[in-house]
């Protein structure tokens, strides 16, 4: 999906192009790399493979344009390198996306969307509700009915979601270790497992996990997870909703759960995302006639359909003089009074 979708676009836009998958995911790179070698010539689109250092020297060299999916520190890199050749960027970062839920809102559709969208590639994906904003009267509620649906998803016990064929691992070991400390760390100071928390470095494993009553300077609160960990916070403002929210850096995404258009219109008004689903979550990844991207730390630049063709591509303005009637002469020194009498007659229609 990071891959082909920008690549579409690219083509699309004429280019030639050259692909770097990541090196964290070489199963997924061969099969990558398997499809473009069977559809492309390498003079159209070539994919080469390596670590960092490679992606480091690539990052260098004077393309067209770079499009990055990634981490935003790592985004960071990338634009400062580019800056050395000016080359232009769309950068797919990530971030803490909340997802907000108020009190009017459909708890069981509520609950199945959020269990849906964070569980779903382990909580690996940019897009992931990182953590939920609920209304105090119905978070209680809301946590009953997300650990059922975990429940019926993956299965009613730590062994069987463990064994489940549906629930995957995290992609590296130091990924794991990283996850597993912010659980470690918000335990240590008061937080509450609401369901889940076990976890097995050996299978790179870390079972679904609802946290609470977590510290808003914490790690888990302060990173983004990216993983199958999902904190759970309450208010009973939606001022107090808004203030932990834009005392981060703006995210990739914003949900929304309220059947209400003036709430839905508030939070709208009142928060800055990349993109926002209305009662669901993810969806709006998936329209074509939508731009997706983020904003500031959670990315530049915008991708998807046309918005992708716009992004590849560079939009070239081309006048023909001969449509005029020697304009540049009419305005040209010297001044008399009959050009005066042109620029003011230019001036009051154009």
């Amino acid at each position: 999906n990071l891959i082909f979708d920008p690549l579409v676009s690219a083509i699309a836009a004429g280019n030639c192009i050259l692909v770097k998958p990541s090196e964290l995911t070489p199963e997924a790179s061969q099969i990558i790399r398997k499809i473009i070698k069977e559809v492309f010539h390498t003079d159209e689109i070539n994919i080469i493979e390596g670590d960092a250092h490679l992606a480091a020297s690539l990052t260098k060299l004077p393309f067209d344009h770079i499009f990055f999916t990634g981490s935003p520190a790592v985004g960071k890199m990338v634009m400062k390198a580019a800056s050395e050749n000016l080359t232009s960027v769309t950068l797919e970062l990530g971030g803490k996306s909340p997802a907000i839920v108020h009190s009017d809102a459909d708890i069981n559709k509520t609950a199945s969307s959020l269990v849906f969208a964070k569980f779903l590639n382990t909580g690996q994906t940019c897009i992931a509700p990182d953590y939920v904003l609920v209304h105090r009267s119905v978070k209680r509620q809301l946590i009953d009915v997300m650990v059922l649906k975990i429940q019926s998803s993956y299965g009613n016990s730590e062994s069987k979601v463990k064994s489940s064929k549906d629930f995957g691992r995290i992609v590296s070991e130091n990924n794991f270790k990283r996850i597993e400390s912010y659980i470690k760390e918000a335990i240590s100071i008061g937080a509450t497992i609401n369901y889940g928390g076990h976890a097995d470095i050996n299978e790179r494993y870390i079972e679904p996990t609802i946290i609470s009553n977590v510290e808003i300077d914490s790690s888990i609160m302060q990173n983004e997870i990216f993983g199958p960990v999902l904190p759970v916070l309450e208010y009973q403002t939606l001022d107090e909703a808004y203030h932990i929210i834009n005392a981060l850096p703006k995210p990739l995404a914003c949900y929304i759960f309220s059947n209400s258009h003036n709430i839905q219109q508030d939070i709208l008004s009142n928060t800055t995302a990349g993109g926002t689903t209305i009662n669901d979550c993810l969806l709006h990844n998936f329209n074509p006639n939508l731009p997706f991207g983020g904003i500031n730390n959670s990315g530049i630049g915008k991708g998807r359909g046309l918005y992708g063709f716009y992004e590849f591509s560079n939009a070239r303005g081309v006048l023909n003089a001969k449509s005029f009637v020697r304009m540049s002469s009419l305005l040209s020194a010297p001044y008399s009074a009959v050009k005066y009498k042109i620029v003011n007659i230019l001036l009051r229609y154009f």
